[in-house]
């Protein structure tokens, strides 16, 4: 007969047992163990785990044992060591290891690393004592930080198709801050597409795909009207799958608005002959490789699907950024200039003529000649540089300003940056990233 108690929390393991059995000369033995484990989660490295255990009993049974694991996606690899410490002499212990796999979707959901930071915090000292305001500011930090790689890694997951995971690092990240309405509202919208289409691959060569990946986006970003379309014209080229339309009502309910005309007339009666459903395709493709950093691809899509449809502004604004990411400045000059001749809606002239101003300052500088640097008088004292902790300052706030979507600001930033520093590679990738985002087209 076995008794036993455990207390546990996220992650950690208190247990306790006491072990009656009848030995071989007819008496009762009594066996008790204690044991305690830890895990200890990162947000990039994995789980470490440590543990150990003393048991005693009788017939001098005395065993001490300790182990540890480390754990990372769906592999663990686990070490133990047990060494008897009464009835067995002249021994160096055992030492056993392990690796597990696992396959398949998990029945129980595993401890959340929200769930151990909010027990972290639990664990402070005294309320008011320096240690305690020392670590409230601490776990304050960490947990800010891993609300923030949550949603980092959840915009990756997502913009590879992967939208399951996606949603499993937003529901952690909502843990850590359920107040925040916009979270909530994006980890419901990722678990609508994901519950249909938990993954989505092969977008970057079939067009029915990469619409359906670029209206799975503009629906997590609240863009209803160009989901809707993006979607209906993927079910157009996959009208006996039905999880589209499974989707699209999925769609209607969480926003809480109808489809509209317009996607109707992309669903099953479009198309799927002729010019338009060329041009669809190749859309929808370049909106995949503009996404993934393949510019030349972009350049390539543009170019067939303005062959066929010279008035497609959306073309020329994807070219436009594509050929400014590859640095061919006079090139996305002319494409944005094309795209506001076309262009109709008043707000996106202001942004196009806003990206013409700053593309046209941008070649002015960099086709300026270079004016010899006059020698300093002797009497001149040389400007004094940055120090590198200001340099570093100015560049974590970069980011921050960054982060909150307020580009002009941080490109000035990391400009400022690079002035103190010229050799900076850190700033003029950061700058370079942000000019990126600054000249790329709305849709």
């Amino acid at each position: 007969m076995k008794l036993g108690a455990a207390y546990r929390t996220p992650f950690t393991v208190l247990t306790g047992d006491v072990h009656f059995h009848k030995a071989p000369d007819g008496s009762m033995d009594k066996t008790f163990v204690m044991a305690a484990e830890k895990w200890l989660p990162t947000l990039l490295h994995g789980s470490f785990g440590v543990r150990g255990s003393l048991g005693f009993g009788s017939r001098d049974y005395r065993v001490l044992t300790t182990g540890l694991s480390y754990k990372i996606h769906r592999m663990q690899l686990d070490y133990g060591f047990g060494m008897p410490l009464g009835s067995v002499s002249s021994t160096f212990g055992n030492h056993r290891m392990g690796l597990s796999f696992k396959f398949g979707q998990a029945r129980m959901a595993e401890p959340k690393l929200s769930e151990a930071i909010l027990e972290n915090m639990r664990e402070l000292a005294e309320v008011g004592s320096p240690e305690f305001r020392y670590q409230a500011e601490e776990m304050a930090l960490y947990k800010r930080t891993a609300l923030q790689e949550f949603v980092r890694q959840a915009t990756l997951d997502a913009s590879a198709g992967r939208f399951l995971d996606a949603q499993h690092k937003l529901e952690q990240a909502e843990a850590l801050n359920p107040a925040d309405k916009k979270l909530v509202a994006s980890a419901e919208r990722v678990g609508t597409v994901a519950k249909i289409f938990p993954e989505v691959t092969g977008q970057q060569t079939d067009a029915a795909m990469a619409a359906l990946y670029g209206g799975a986006l503009d629906f997590m970003a609240g863009r209803d009207r160009d989901a809707f379309r993006k979607v209906a014209y993927a079910q157009s080229l996959n009208p006996n799958d039905e999880r589209f339309e499974a989707l699209l009502k999925a769609m209607e309910g969480k926003a809480g608005v109808a489809r509209g005309p317009e996607a109707a007339t992309a669903g099953p009666t479009a198309p799927t002959l002729g010019m338009e459903k060329v041009v669809s395709a190749n859309m929808a493709l370049m909106e995949v490789a503009l996404k993934e950093g393949d510019y030349e691809k972009v350049l390539k899509l543009s170019k067939e699907v303005l062959e066929l449809d010279p008035a497609r502004v959306l073309a020329y604004k994807r070219q436009a950024a594509a050929q400014y990411a590859l640095k061919k400045y006079p090139e996305a000059l002319a494409s944005l200039r094309s795209a506001l001749k076309l262009e109709r809606d008043n707000d996106e002239r202001k942004t196009l003529k806003s990206y013409i101003d700053a593309l046209e300052a941008l070649i002015a500088r960099t086709s300026a000649p270079v004016k010899p640097v006059a020698t300093p008088k002797p009497e001149t004292a040389p400007a004094k540089a940055a120090a590198p902790v200001d340099i570093e300052r100015m560049y974590e706030a970069g980011v921050d300003l960054y982060a909150q979507g307020r580009l002009r600001e941080a490109a000035d930033l990391f400009r400022k940056i690079l002035d103190a520093d010229p050799k900076n590679v850190s700033a003029r990738r950061a700058l370079d990233r942000v000019q990126a985002e600054l000249l790329e087209p709305k849709q």
